[in-house]
């Protein structure tokens, strides 16, 4: 691994609490949502991870698969952490399996919820609006223009 112990250590904290603040939610589901799958995932949002500490973010850019592992370490860590706190009904059974599942965060530039795509489409609706209205309405002046000229050329030469 090419960053030392104390600097995986810091960016094992940063994103400890990161999880906490904002992807507790996701873990619960994850835990009390088990399936076949032994592979689930954490999708992390790189804005918001890196406005918490920009260091961890260099890191990142500069050792990424040391940085991944680090983050899927305390992914793993925290889930565990999370089932033994959480009050199912069958928490031995739950504990066992959420050993037996591997968890990875997987990092998105920008995540889009239903209330943005929903903004985007409305802003794309206005903006082919106004392209069409503003085509119609300077065709129309364009042909008004023509007209005026003609009528004019003609009373001109009557």
């Amino acid at each position: 691994m090419l960053i030392n112990p104390e600097e995986k250590a810091l960016i094992g904290r940063v994103f400890e609490t990161y999880l906490t603040e904002h992807h507790r939610n996701d873990i619960h589901q994850l835990i009390t949502n088990m399936n076949e799958d032994t592979h689930r995932s954490v999708v992390v949002n790189a804005m918001t991870l890196f406005e918490a500490n920009m260091e961890v973010g260099d890191y990142f850019n500069a050792y990424p698969n040391d940085v991944l592992a680090v983050f899927d370490e305390v992914l793993q860590k925290k889930t565990l952490e999370l089932a033994d706190d959480a009050s199912l009904k069958d928490k031995q059974g739950s504990i066992q399996r959420s050993k037996r599942q591997i968890y990875h965060t997987r990092i998105t530039g920008k995540t889009f919820s239903l209330q943005s795509s929903f903004l985007c489409f409305i802003m794309l609706f206005c903006f082919s609006l106004l392209y069409v209205l503003f085509a119609f309405f300077f065709n129309n002046f364009c042909q008004l223009q023509l007209v005026m000229h003609d009528i004019k050329n003609f009373n001109r030469y009557r």
